[in-house]
C-alpha cells in the first residue's frame, strides 16, 4: 500500500505487540486477556492455546475519566489529567481520608483544596463502568470461542497495560469487576534503557522492537529486506534515546 509518498509493506496489530511485550508464553497458553487502557481507546487481545484468538477496540478510555474530573471540579482539562495521574485512585476505600488535593480553577479564580477521597469517588464509578464494558465484551468473546469449538478458559486472568493502567487501585477495582486475577503488565526482556521503558505505557513500542528483532533473526528473504528491518529497529531505538 502506498499513500502520500509512503509505502506500507506490512500492518501490525498493536495488541499483538503489547502481548509480546507484557505476557508470558504460559499465560498465552492457559488463556489471558490483555487490556491496553490508553487515552482514547481500550484495546483487547484474547489469547488461548498459545494463539491470538480475538482482538477488539473499545472507543472509551482514560480521557472520559479526565473529563469527569474537569466537569466535577471546574478545572481545566490539562490540570484534570495531571490530577488524575498524580492523585487518582480507582477504589475510594484505599485512599487516606485525610489526604488533600490542590485543584486549579478556571477564569483566573484561586485554586481550591479537596479531599483525595472525594476525587476518588468521581473516578471509581467511571473505572468500574469502563472495566464493565471490557467484561461484557470478554463474556461475548468467550461464548463465541466456545461456539467455534475453541477451548477457552481465562486461567491466567487479565493483564492491564497502557498509561491508565498505572492508576492506584485499578487492579483491585478490576479484580472485583472481572472476578479473576489481574496484574499490570510491564515490558519484559529489555536491556539498556530499562529505567525508561519498563512501564506499561511503553508496551507497544517495546513489543514492536521485539517483533522487529524476531523478524530480523528469522527472515529468510533477501538481504535488502533484512537491512530494512534493522534500519527500522535502529530508528525506533534512536527515538527512545532522543525522547528520554
Amino acid at each position: 500500500m502506498k499513500r502520500c509518498g509512503l509505502r506500507v509493506d506490512q500492518l501490525i496489530f498493536s495488541g499483538l505487540q503489547r502481548a509480546i511485550a507484557v505476557i508470558t508464553p504460559d499465560e498465552r497458553e492457559l488463556g489471558v486477556c490483555v487490556v491496553d487502557i490508553g487515552g482514547g481507546t481500550m484495546d483487547l487481545a484474547v489469547w488461548t492455546g498459545g494463539a491470538l484468538r480475538h482482538a477488539e477496540v473499545i472507543p472509551y478510555a482514560g480521557n472520559v475519566i479526565t473529563s469527569d474530573i474537569a466537569y466535577a471540579f471546574g478545572t481545566p482539562l490539562a490540570d484534570a489529567e495531571d490530577i488524575k495521574v498524580k492523585y487518582g485512585c480507582a477504589l475510594s476505600e484505599l485512599v487516606n481520608k485525610d489526604a488533600k488535593v490542590n485543584v486549579p480553577s478556571v477564569g483566573g479564580r484561586p485554586s481550591r483544596t479537596l479531599q483525595r477521597q472525594t476525587l476518588s469517588e468521581v473516578i471509581e464509578p467511571r473505572c468500574s463502568e469502563l472495566l464493565g464494558l471490557v467484561n461484557q465484551k470478554l463474556v461475548a468473546i468467550q461464548e463465541k470461542l466456545r461456539s467455534d469449538g475453541v477451548k477457552h478458559q481465562m486461567a491466567a486472568g487479565i493483564v492491564l497495560t497502557g498509561g491508565a493502567s498505572q492508576m492506584h487501585g485499578l487492579v483491585e477495582c478490576a479484580e472485583r469487576v472481572f472476578q479473576n486475577q489481574v496484574r499490570v503488565g510491564q515490558p519484559a526482556n529489555v536491556t539498556g534503557l530499562t529505567d525508561y521503558v519498563q512501564a506499561p505505557c511503553y508496551a507497544t513500542a517495546v513489543g514492536l522492537l521485539h517483533y522487529g528483532k524476531e523478524s530480523l533473526l528469522t527472515e529468510t528473504s533477501e538481504p535488502e529486506q533484512k537491512r530494512a528491518v534493522a534500519s527500522w529497529i535502529n530508528k525506533l531505538s534512536s527515538w527512545f534515546k532522543k525522547e528520554f
